[in-house]
Protein backbone atom coordinates (compact mmCIF):
# COMPACT_ATOMS: atom_id res chain seq x y z
CA UNK A 1 0.00 0.00 0.00
CA UNK A 2 1.22 3.71 -0.54
CA UNK A 3 -1.44 5.59 0.11
CA UNK A 4 -2.61 7.09 -2.85
CA UNK A 5 -4.74 3.94 -3.44
CA UNK A 6 -8.62 4.48 -4.07
CA UNK A 7 -10.68 4.30 -1.12
CA UNK A 8 -13.79 1.60 -1.34
CA UNK A 9 -16.83 3.77 -0.15
CA UNK A 10 -19.64 2.19 1.41
CA UNK A 11 -22.67 3.66 3.10
CA UNK A 12 -23.72 1.95 6.22
CA UNK A 13 -27.14 1.85 8.07
CA UNK A 14 -25.71 1.31 11.24
CA UNK A 15 -23.50 4.41 11.18
CA UNK A 16 -26.25 6.23 9.83
CA UNK A 17 -28.66 4.99 12.41
CA UNK A 18 -25.65 6.36 15.42
CA UNK A 19 -25.47 9.79 13.25
CA UNK A 20 -28.93 10.16 13.19
CA UNK A 21 -28.88 9.68 17.11
CA UNK A 22 -25.95 11.94 18.32
CA UNK A 23 -27.48 14.31 15.85
CA UNK A 24 -31.06 13.96 16.69
CA UNK A 25 -34.26 16.58 14.44
CA UNK A 26 -35.92 17.32 17.26
CA UNK A 27 -38.86 18.04 15.35
CA UNK A 28 -37.34 20.75 12.79
CA UNK A 29 -37.84 19.63 9.41
CA UNK A 30 -33.82 20.16 8.22
CA UNK A 31 -31.21 20.52 11.30
CA UNK A 32 -27.53 20.57 10.97
CA UNK A 33 -25.71 16.31 11.76
CA UNK A 34 -22.98 14.38 11.81
CA UNK A 35 -20.82 12.19 9.71
CA UNK A 36 -19.22 9.20 11.04
CA UNK A 37 -16.38 6.85 8.44
CA UNK A 38 -14.65 3.79 9.73
CA UNK A 39 -11.56 2.59 7.42
CA UNK A 40 -9.88 -0.24 7.33
CA UNK A 41 -7.21 -1.19 4.93
CA UNK A 42 -8.56 0.51 1.55
CA UNK A 43 -12.15 -0.07 2.92
CA UNK A 44 -14.34 2.98 4.36
CA UNK A 45 -17.62 2.39 5.54
CA UNK A 46 -19.29 5.97 6.54
CA UNK A 47 -23.09 7.10 7.69
CA UNK A 48 -24.49 10.39 8.08
CA UNK A 49 -27.36 12.44 9.17
CA UNK A 50 -28.28 15.82 9.12
CA UNK A 51 -28.06 18.82 6.30
CA UNK A 52 -24.92 20.65 5.02
CA UNK A 53 -27.11 23.89 4.13
CA UNK A 54 -30.19 24.77 6.02
CA UNK A 55 -31.36 27.72 3.77
CA UNK A 56 -29.95 25.14 0.64
CA UNK A 57 -31.38 22.03 1.70
CA UNK A 58 -28.09 19.97 1.14
CA UNK A 59 -28.05 17.45 3.05
CA UNK A 60 -24.34 15.56 4.36
CA UNK A 61 -22.22 13.35 2.49
CA UNK A 62 -18.75 11.69 1.83
CA UNK A 63 -18.11 14.44 -0.03
CA UNK A 64 -18.92 17.65 2.34
CA UNK A 65 -16.05 19.78 3.32
CA UNK A 66 -15.69 20.37 7.21
CA UNK A 67 -13.62 22.94 8.79
CA UNK A 68 -11.66 20.03 11.11
CA UNK A 69 -10.41 22.46 13.54
CA UNK A 70 -7.03 21.70 15.24
CA UNK A 71 -7.23 18.18 13.11
CA UNK A 72 -5.50 20.69 10.95
CA UNK A 73 -2.25 21.64 13.15
CA UNK A 74 -0.24 18.08 12.15
CA UNK A 75 -0.85 19.03 8.35
CA UNK A 76 0.93 22.48 9.28
CA UNK A 77 3.78 20.84 10.90
CA UNK A 78 4.43 18.43 8.40
CA UNK A 79 4.61 21.48 6.15
CA UNK A 80 7.03 22.64 8.49
CA UNK A 81 9.03 19.88 8.15
CA UNK A 82 8.94 20.20 4.40
CA UNK A 83 9.93 23.58 4.03
CA UNK A 84 12.99 23.13 6.84
CA UNK A 85 13.90 20.21 4.76
CA UNK A 86 15.51 18.76 7.91
CA UNK A 87 13.89 17.90 10.93
CA UNK A 88 17.20 18.48 13.16
CA UNK A 89 16.03 22.64 12.04
CA UNK A 90 13.02 22.56 14.46
CA UNK A 91 15.46 23.04 17.26
CA UNK A 92 16.60 26.21 15.77
CA UNK A 93 15.05 28.98 18.04
CA UNK A 94 12.03 30.70 16.78
CA UNK A 95 14.05 34.32 16.16
CA UNK A 96 16.04 33.10 13.26
CA UNK A 97 12.94 32.95 11.44
CA UNK A 98 10.44 35.80 13.27
CA UNK A 99 11.34 39.60 14.64
CA UNK A 100 10.54 38.51 18.47
CA UNK A 101 11.00 40.53 21.82
CA UNK A 102 14.33 38.89 24.16
CA UNK A 103 10.96 37.25 26.11
CA UNK A 104 11.77 35.08 23.22
CA UNK A 105 14.89 34.10 23.45
CA UNK A 106 15.52 30.48 23.44
CA UNK A 107 12.23 29.16 22.54
CA UNK A 108 12.24 26.66 19.40
CA UNK A 109 10.12 25.92 16.97
CA UNK A 110 10.22 22.12 18.39
CA UNK A 111 9.03 23.96 21.74
CA UNK A 112 6.24 25.39 19.40
CA UNK A 113 5.73 22.19 17.54
CA UNK A 114 5.33 20.22 20.44
CA UNK A 115 3.31 22.86 23.13
CA UNK A 116 6.39 22.56 25.37
CA UNK A 117 6.40 26.10 26.04
CA UNK A 118 4.09 28.45 27.65
CA UNK A 119 2.36 30.85 24.99
CA UNK A 120 -0.78 32.29 25.52
CA UNK A 121 -3.62 30.97 23.49
CA UNK A 122 -4.21 34.70 21.19
CA UNK A 123 -8.17 33.29 20.63
CA UNK A 124 -8.63 33.40 24.41
CA UNK A 125 -6.89 36.89 24.74
CA UNK A 126 -8.83 38.33 21.81
CA UNK A 127 -12.10 37.18 23.68
CA UNK A 128 -10.91 39.13 26.85
CA UNK A 129 -10.88 42.01 24.36
CA UNK A 130 -14.20 41.42 23.36
CA UNK A 131 -13.75 40.03 19.92
CA UNK A 132 -16.81 38.76 18.23
CA UNK A 133 -17.13 35.98 15.75
CA UNK A 134 -17.81 38.28 12.97
CA UNK A 135 -14.75 40.47 13.93
CA UNK A 136 -11.68 40.29 11.54
CA UNK A 137 -8.50 40.00 12.37
CA UNK A 138 -5.24 39.34 10.06
CA UNK A 139 -2.62 36.59 10.33
CA UNK A 140 -0.11 39.72 10.79
CA UNK A 141 -2.09 41.41 13.14
CA UNK A 142 -2.41 38.30 15.13
CA UNK A 143 1.19 37.20 14.94
CA UNK A 144 2.08 40.73 16.16
CA UNK A 145 -0.23 40.23 19.40
CA UNK A 146 1.50 36.33 20.16
CA UNK A 147 4.60 38.01 19.99
CA UNK A 148 4.01 40.52 22.56
CA UNK A 149 3.06 38.32 24.92
CA UNK A 150 6.04 37.41 26.49
CA UNK A 151 6.11 33.07 27.31
CA UNK A 152 5.19 32.12 30.79
CA UNK A 153 8.41 29.93 30.71
CA UNK A 154 8.62 26.71 31.58
CA UNK A 155 5.13 24.93 32.11
CA UNK A 156 4.97 21.76 30.99
CA UNK A 157 2.54 20.86 28.36
CA UNK A 158 0.97 23.64 27.55
CA UNK A 159 -2.02 23.28 24.46
CA UNK A 160 -1.78 26.81 22.51
CA UNK A 161 -3.44 27.79 19.47
CA UNK A 162 -0.41 30.37 19.20
CA UNK A 163 2.08 28.11 18.67
CA UNK A 164 0.81 26.84 15.58
CA UNK A 165 -0.37 30.61 14.31
CA UNK A 166 3.32 31.21 14.42
CA UNK A 167 4.33 28.26 12.60
CA UNK A 168 2.66 29.47 9.74
CA UNK A 169 4.48 32.86 10.10
CA UNK A 170 7.55 30.39 9.73
CA UNK A 171 6.68 28.79 6.64
CA UNK A 172 5.81 32.23 5.31
CA UNK A 173 9.15 33.47 6.16
CA UNK A 174 11.33 30.30 4.77
CA UNK A 175 9.03 30.12 1.32
CA UNK A 176 8.18 33.49 0.16
CA UNK A 177 4.53 32.08 -0.24
CA UNK A 178 0.94 31.04 2.51
CA UNK A 179 0.66 28.57 4.34
CA UNK A 180 -2.43 27.90 2.09
CA UNK A 181 -0.68 28.05 -1.09
CA UNK A 182 2.42 25.61 0.13
CA UNK A 183 0.03 23.47 1.63
CA UNK A 184 -1.88 22.98 -1.55
CA UNK A 185 1.36 22.07 -3.87
CA UNK A 186 3.83 19.59 -1.39
CA UNK A 187 1.29 18.23 1.13
CA UNK A 188 -2.56 17.42 -0.42
CA UNK A 189 -1.63 17.00 -3.83
CA UNK A 190 0.64 14.76 -3.30
CA UNK A 191 -1.68 12.77 -0.89
CA UNK A 192 -4.51 12.95 -3.00
CA UNK A 193 -6.47 15.12 -0.37
CA UNK A 194 -8.83 16.72 -3.48
CA UNK A 195 -11.27 17.92 -1.35
CA UNK A 196 -9.04 19.28 1.04
CA UNK A 197 -7.53 23.32 1.47
CA UNK A 198 -6.41 25.96 4.13
CA UNK A 199 -9.07 28.77 3.88
CA UNK A 200 -7.01 31.48 2.89
CA UNK A 201 -9.52 34.74 3.39
CA UNK A 202 -12.95 35.03 5.33
CA UNK A 203 -14.24 35.77 1.42
CA UNK A 204 -12.70 32.38 0.04
CA UNK A 205 -15.57 30.14 -1.60
CA UNK A 206 -15.38 26.84 -1.26
CA UNK A 207 -17.67 24.14 -2.99
CA UNK A 208 -19.69 21.67 -1.05
CA UNK A 209 -19.08 22.98 2.38
CA UNK A 210 -21.21 22.86 5.32
CA UNK A 211 -21.78 25.59 6.97
CA UNK A 212 -21.80 25.80 10.88
CA UNK A 213 -24.43 25.99 13.06
CA UNK A 214 -25.35 27.05 16.99
CA UNK A 215 -28.31 26.48 18.66
CA UNK A 216 -30.56 30.08 18.71
CA UNK A 217 -30.51 31.50 22.21
CA UNK A 218 -33.61 30.87 22.77
CA UNK A 219 -33.70 27.13 22.19
CA UNK A 220 -35.93 27.07 18.72
CA UNK A 221 -33.82 26.75 16.40
CA UNK A 222 -30.39 27.21 14.52
CA UNK A 223 -28.76 30.31 13.50
CA UNK A 224 -25.12 29.95 11.65
CA UNK A 225 -21.87 29.90 13.59
CA UNK A 226 -19.76 31.56 10.47
CA UNK A 227 -16.69 33.80 11.08
CA UNK A 228 -14.63 36.77 9.44
CA UNK A 229 -11.70 34.80 11.04
CA UNK A 230 -8.46 34.30 8.61
CA UNK A 231 -6.20 32.95 10.81
CA UNK A 232 -4.64 29.67 9.85
CA UNK A 233 -2.21 27.47 10.72
CA UNK A 234 -3.62 25.74 13.86
CA UNK A 235 -7.07 25.39 12.28
CA UNK A 236 -8.81 26.58 8.75
CA UNK A 237 -8.76 23.47 6.71
CA UNK A 238 -11.86 21.99 5.41
CA UNK A 239 -11.46 18.14 4.42
CA UNK A 240 -14.07 15.34 3.94
CA UNK A 241 -13.90 12.02 5.47
CA UNK A 242 -12.47 10.00 3.02
CA UNK A 243 -9.34 12.71 2.50
CA UNK A 244 -8.99 12.61 6.55
CA UNK A 245 -8.41 8.96 6.03
CA UNK A 246 -5.83 9.08 3.07
CA UNK A 247 -4.38 11.95 5.25
CA UNK A 248 -4.08 9.19 8.48
CA UNK A 249 -2.43 6.33 5.85
CA UNK A 250 0.11 8.88 5.04
CA UNK A 251 1.20 9.49 8.13
CA UNK A 252 1.56 5.63 9.32
CA UNK A 253 2.67 5.37 5.52
CA UNK A 254 5.41 8.25 5.18
CA UNK A 255 6.36 9.75 8.59
CA UNK A 256 8.10 8.98 11.94
CA UNK A 257 6.08 10.92 13.84
CA UNK A 258 3.62 8.20 15.35
CA UNK A 259 6.67 6.40 16.52
CA UNK A 260 7.93 9.26 18.03
CA UNK A 261 4.63 9.84 19.76
CA UNK A 262 4.48 5.96 21.02
CA UNK A 263 8.51 6.21 22.63
CA UNK A 264 7.00 9.42 24.43
CA UNK A 265 3.70 7.53 25.60
CA UNK A 266 6.38 4.48 26.85
CA UNK A 267 8.35 6.97 28.73
CA UNK A 268 5.48 8.69 30.02
CA UNK A 269 4.01 5.37 31.32
CA UNK A 270 7.65 4.82 32.56
CA UNK A 271 7.24 8.09 34.62
CA UNK A 272 3.66 7.95 35.70
CA UNK A 273 0.55 5.50 35.33
CA UNK A 274 -1.55 6.70 31.89
CA UNK A 275 -0.82 9.15 28.79
CA UNK A 276 -1.98 12.66 28.83
CA UNK A 277 -0.82 15.65 27.36
CA UNK A 278 1.59 14.77 24.75
CA UNK A 279 1.84 15.93 20.90
CA UNK A 280 4.71 15.79 17.94
CA UNK A 281 4.03 18.00 15.46
CA UNK A 282 0.63 18.64 16.00
CA UNK A 283 -0.40 14.96 16.47
CA UNK A 284 -1.20 13.60 19.57
CA UNK A 285 -1.71 10.64 21.18
CA UNK A 286 -4.01 9.03 24.10
CA UNK A 287 -4.75 6.03 25.59
CA UNK A 288 -8.88 4.00 25.32
CA UNK A 289 -9.39 0.79 27.26
CA UNK A 290 -5.22 0.29 27.47
CA UNK A 291 -4.86 0.97 23.65
CA UNK A 292 -3.09 3.80 22.48
CA UNK A 293 -4.38 5.89 19.93
CA UNK A 294 -3.31 8.34 17.10
CA UNK A 295 -4.46 11.44 16.09
CA UNK A 296 -6.44 14.43 16.72
CA UNK A 297 -9.79 16.34 17.74
CA UNK A 298 -11.17 19.57 17.32
CA UNK A 299 -13.52 22.31 17.25
CA UNK A 300 -14.32 25.89 15.61
CA UNK A 301 -17.07 27.91 15.57
CA UNK A 302 -20.26 25.08 15.75
CA UNK A 303 -17.87 22.35 13.86
CA UNK A 304 -16.58 19.50 15.58
CA UNK A 305 -14.24 16.99 14.61
CA UNK A 306 -12.18 13.46 15.33
CA UNK A 307 -9.94 11.35 13.91
CA UNK A 308 -7.79 8.63 15.65
CA UNK A 309 -6.23 5.55 14.25
CA UNK A 310 -5.36 2.73 16.51
CA UNK A 311 -2.07 0.63 16.20
CA UNK A 312 -4.13 -1.68 13.82
CA UNK A 313 -4.50 0.77 11.76
CA UNK A 314 -8.25 1.42 12.02
CA UNK A 315 -9.18 4.93 11.56
CA UNK A 316 -12.20 6.37 13.21
CA UNK A 317 -13.59 9.67 12.16
CA UNK A 318 -16.17 11.98 13.47
CA UNK A 319 -17.20 15.54 11.91
CA UNK A 320 -19.76 17.44 12.71
CA UNK A 321 -21.70 20.70 11.72
CA UNK A 322 -23.04 21.61 15.18
CA UNK A 323 -21.74 22.03 18.52
CA UNK A 324 -23.45 19.67 20.98
CA UNK A 325 -21.63 16.85 19.41
CA UNK A 326 -18.93 15.13 21.32
CA UNK A 327 -16.93 14.08 18.88
CA UNK A 328 -14.70 12.26 20.76
CA UNK A 329 -17.06 10.58 22.63
CA UNK A 330 -18.77 9.25 19.74
CA UNK A 331 -15.31 8.39 18.38
CA UNK A 332 -14.69 6.42 21.13
CA UNK A 333 -18.34 4.72 21.21
CA UNK A 334 -17.48 3.83 17.96
CA UNK A 335 -14.42 1.90 18.63
CA UNK A 336 -15.93 0.01 21.32
CA UNK A 337 -18.75 -1.04 19.26
CA UNK A 338 -15.79 -2.61 16.75
CA UNK A 339 -14.07 -4.20 19.77
CA UNK A 340 -17.48 -5.74 20.54
CA UNK A 341 -17.43 -4.07 24.33
CA UNK A 342 -20.59 -2.07 24.15
CA UNK A 343 -20.64 1.23 25.08
CA UNK A 344 -20.80 0.63 28.88
CA UNK A 345 -18.65 3.99 29.43
CA UNK A 346 -20.52 6.60 27.78
CA UNK A 347 -21.04 8.89 30.90
CA UNK A 348 -17.03 8.70 31.14
CA UNK A 349 -15.26 12.07 30.84
CA UNK A 350 -13.02 13.18 27.55
CA UNK A 351 -9.51 13.00 29.43
CA UNK A 352 -8.02 16.56 28.39
CA UNK A 353 -5.12 18.16 27.80
CA UNK A 354 -3.83 19.23 31.16
CA UNK A 355 0.15 20.17 33.16
CA UNK A 356 1.43 16.93 34.79
CA UNK A 357 0.83 17.71 38.63
CA UNK A 358 2.62 16.23 41.31
CA UNK A 359 -0.28 13.99 43.62
CA UNK A 360 0.75 11.81 46.98
CA UNK A 361 -2.23 9.52 46.49
CA UNK A 362 -0.62 7.70 49.90
CA UNK A 363 -3.28 6.14 52.54
CA UNK A 364 -4.80 8.44 55.08
CA UNK A 365 -3.97 11.47 52.26
CA UNK A 366 -6.45 14.22 53.78
CA UNK A 367 -9.74 15.39 51.95
CA UNK A 368 -9.57 18.05 49.36
CA UNK A 369 -9.71 21.69 50.15
CA UNK A 370 -13.55 22.30 50.80
CA UNK A 371 -14.19 25.18 48.18
CA UNK A 372 -14.60 26.74 44.54
CA UNK A 373 -12.47 25.64 41.64
CA UNK A 374 -11.73 27.03 38.33
CA UNK A 375 -11.03 24.53 35.78
CA UNK A 376 -8.34 26.07 32.91
CA UNK A 377 -8.99 24.16 30.47
CA UNK A 378 -12.94 25.16 29.69
CA UNK A 379 -13.35 27.63 32.47
CA UNK A 380 -16.27 25.88 34.21
CA UNK A 381 -16.53 25.76 37.87
CA UNK A 382 -16.60 23.51 40.32
CA UNK A 383 -18.10 23.53 44.16
CA UNK A 384 -15.99 20.97 46.61
CA UNK A 385 -17.64 19.92 49.73
CA UNK A 386 -17.33 17.65 52.52
CA UNK A 387 -20.13 16.31 53.66
CA UNK A 388 -20.04 13.40 56.91
CA UNK A 389 -17.38 10.63 55.36
CA UNK A 390 -18.79 11.76 51.69
CA UNK A 391 -16.67 14.58 49.56
CA UNK A 392 -19.26 15.83 46.76
CA UNK A 393 -18.03 17.47 43.56
CA UNK A 394 -20.48 19.47 41.99
CA UNK A 395 -21.04 21.55 38.97
CA UNK A 396 -23.27 22.52 36.33
CA UNK A 397 -23.04 18.94 34.61
CA UNK A 398 -23.90 17.04 37.90
CA UNK A 399 -22.46 16.05 40.86
CA UNK A 400 -20.04 13.48 41.73
CA UNK A 401 -19.68 11.47 45.08
CA UNK A 402 -16.85 9.72 46.83
CA UNK A 403 -16.10 7.91 50.36
CA UNK A 404 -12.95 6.68 51.67
CA UNK A 405 -12.16 3.14 50.87
CA UNK A 406 -10.41 0.18 53.18
CA UNK A 407 -7.20 1.78 51.68
CA UNK A 408 -8.06 5.30 53.32
CA UNK A 409 -8.74 6.27 49.74
CA UNK A 410 -11.61 8.69 48.05
CA UNK A 411 -12.91 6.57 44.97
CA UNK A 412 -17.05 6.47 43.91
CA UNK A 413 -19.10 4.05 44.35
CA UNK A 414 -18.36 1.48 41.73
CA UNK A 415 -14.51 1.96 42.61
CA UNK A 416 -13.27 2.94 39.31
CA UNK A 417 -12.67 6.55 40.23
CA UNK A 418 -10.45 7.75 42.61
CA UNK A 419 -10.53 11.65 43.38
CA UNK A 420 -7.40 13.05 44.95
CA UNK A 421 -5.51 16.49 46.14
CA UNK A 422 -2.61 17.56 44.26
CA UNK A 423 -0.19 20.46 43.38
CA UNK A 424 0.43 21.95 39.94
CA UNK A 425 3.13 24.24 39.68
CA UNK A 426 2.18 28.32 39.49
CA UNK A 427 -1.72 27.51 40.43
CA UNK A 428 -1.55 26.10 43.66
CA UNK A 429 -4.70 23.29 44.96
CA UNK A 430 -6.12 21.31 42.28
CA UNK A 431 -8.26 18.03 41.83
CA UNK A 432 -7.97 15.56 40.44
CA UNK A 433 -9.54 12.35 39.33
CA UNK A 434 -8.01 8.92 38.30
CA UNK A 435 -8.74 6.08 36.65
CA UNK A 436 -8.15 3.01 39.00
CA UNK A 437 -8.15 0.59 36.03
CA UNK A 438 -5.82 2.31 33.76
CA UNK A 439 -3.88 5.04 36.38
CA UNK A 440 -5.25 7.81 33.53
CA UNK A 441 -5.80 11.48 35.28
CA UNK A 442 -7.90 14.00 34.76
CA UNK A 443 -7.05 17.89 36.14
CA UNK A 444 -10.71 18.93 37.04
CA UNK A 445 -9.70 22.85 38.51
CA UNK A 446 -7.33 24.76 40.69
CA UNK A 447 -8.66 26.30 44.21
CA UNK A 448 -10.46 29.44 43.25
CA UNK A 449 -11.78 30.25 46.53
CA UNK A 450 -13.59 29.45 49.95
CA UNK A 451 -16.74 30.86 48.38
CA UNK A 452 -17.36 32.88 51.12
CA UNK A 453 -14.96 36.56 50.72
CA UNK A 454 -13.84 38.11 54.16
CA UNK A 455 -14.22 41.33 53.04
CA UNK A 456 -16.72 41.75 49.95
CA UNK A 457 -19.40 43.20 53.14
CA UNK A 458 -16.48 45.86 54.15
CA UNK A 459 -15.70 47.35 50.66
CA UNK A 460 -17.85 50.42 49.38
CA UNK A 461 -18.49 50.68 46.20
CA UNK A 462 -15.51 50.78 43.24
CA UNK A 463 -14.97 51.95 39.77
CA UNK A 464 -11.17 51.55 38.19
CA UNK A 465 -9.78 51.75 34.78
CA UNK A 466 -6.86 49.23 34.04
CA UNK A 467 -5.18 49.36 30.93
CA UNK A 468 -4.15 46.15 28.51
CA UNK A 469 -1.43 47.40 26.48
CA UNK A 470 -0.74 44.66 23.83
CA UNK A 471 -4.60 44.52 23.42
CA UNK A 472 -4.85 48.80 23.07
CA UNK A 473 -7.81 48.62 25.54
CA UNK A 474 -9.12 49.92 28.29
CA UNK A 475 -11.18 47.88 30.98
CA UNK A 476 -13.70 49.39 33.39
CA UNK A 477 -13.90 47.48 36.70
CA UNK A 478 -16.65 48.35 38.97
CA UNK A 479 -17.26 46.49 42.27
CA UNK A 480 -20.07 46.38 44.73
CA UNK A 481 -20.84 43.49 47.80
CA UNK A 482 -19.06 40.64 46.67
CA UNK A 483 -20.18 41.52 42.73
CA UNK A 484 -17.86 42.90 40.15
CA UNK A 485 -17.96 44.02 36.33
CA UNK A 486 -15.40 44.33 34.03
CA UNK A 487 -16.52 46.33 31.19
CA UNK A 488 -15.11 46.66 27.44
CA UNK A 489 -16.41 49.15 24.62
CA UNK A 490 -17.64 45.53 23.40
CA UNK A 491 -18.12 43.55 26.48
CA UNK A 492 -19.50 42.89 29.96
CA UNK A 493 -18.87 40.66 32.04
CA UNK A 494 -19.68 39.99 35.49
CA UNK A 495 -18.36 38.23 38.13
CA UNK A 496 -18.85 36.56 41.77
CA UNK A 497 -16.56 36.99 44.70
CA UNK A 498 -15.49 34.07 45.84
CA UNK A 499 -12.04 34.75 47.92
CA UNK A 500 -10.84 38.12 49.83
CA UNK A 501 -8.92 38.79 45.86
CA UNK A 502 -10.97 36.34 43.50
CA UNK A 503 -13.46 36.36 41.37
CA UNK A 504 -15.23 34.04 39.01
CA UNK A 505 -17.13 34.23 36.09
CA UNK A 506 -17.84 34.04 32.02
CA UNK A 507 -15.22 31.44 31.98
CA UNK A 508 -12.21 33.53 33.64
CA UNK A 509 -10.64 33.92 37.10
CA UNK A 510 -9.96 37.26 38.37
CA UNK A 511 -7.28 37.97 41.03
CA UNK A 512 -6.46 41.37 42.42
CA UNK A 513 -2.71 42.32 43.04
CA UNK A 514 -1.29 45.95 43.87
CA UNK A 515 -2.02 48.10 40.88
CA UNK A 516 -3.29 44.96 38.78
CA UNK A 517 -5.79 42.85 37.77
CA UNK A 518 -4.63 39.31 36.85
CA UNK A 519 -6.94 37.19 34.46
CA UNK A 520 -6.78 33.53 34.49
CA UNK A 521 -8.19 32.36 30.97
CA UNK A 522 -8.70 28.99 29.42
CA UNK A 523 -5.04 28.22 27.93
CA UNK A 524 -4.09 32.18 28.48
CA UNK A 525 -3.42 32.70 31.69
CA UNK A 526 -1.26 35.55 34.07
CA UNK A 527 -3.18 38.19 31.59
CA UNK A 528 -2.13 41.28 33.83
CA UNK A 529 -4.35 44.90 33.68
CA UNK A 530 -2.43 47.56 35.01
CA UNK A 531 -4.48 50.29 36.51
CA UNK A 532 -4.12 53.38 34.94
CA UNK A 533 -2.29 55.53 37.07
CA UNK A 534 -1.10 53.03 39.40
CA UNK A 535 2.91 53.10 39.70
Amino acid sequence: MTGTEPLDLCRSTKLDELCRRIAPTDGEDRVPGALIGVAQGNGLEYGAAGYADLESGVLLSATTRFEIGSVAKQMTGRVLVSRLADEARLDEPVSDFLRTSEAFQGVTLRQLADHDVGIRDYEAILALAGQRSWDFWSQQDVSRLILSQPPLGPTGPHYSNSHYLLLAEVVRKISGKSLAAIARSCLFDAIGMEDSLFKSSPEQLIPGRARSYRPQPAGDGWQLADTSDSTIGPHGVFSSVADLVRWERSVAISTSVDSVLREKARSTRRERAGVNGIWHLGRSVRTRRGQLLFGHAGARFGFRSAVWTDEAGTTVVVLANRPDVEADQVADQVRDGLAGSGSTVESEPVLRQEPDCSADAATGRPAPRNGIYWSHTDGSLWRVRRTGDCLVLENNGGTMSFRKDNDGLWTDNPGSLQVISSDCEGTGPAIEIIWRTSGRRLVLATLAGTGSPRDAENRGATAEVFAQADLGLRFLWEEQAGEARLRTARSSRSLTQVDTYAWVGHGMLIRRAPGELVVDLPRARDVRLRRVGAE
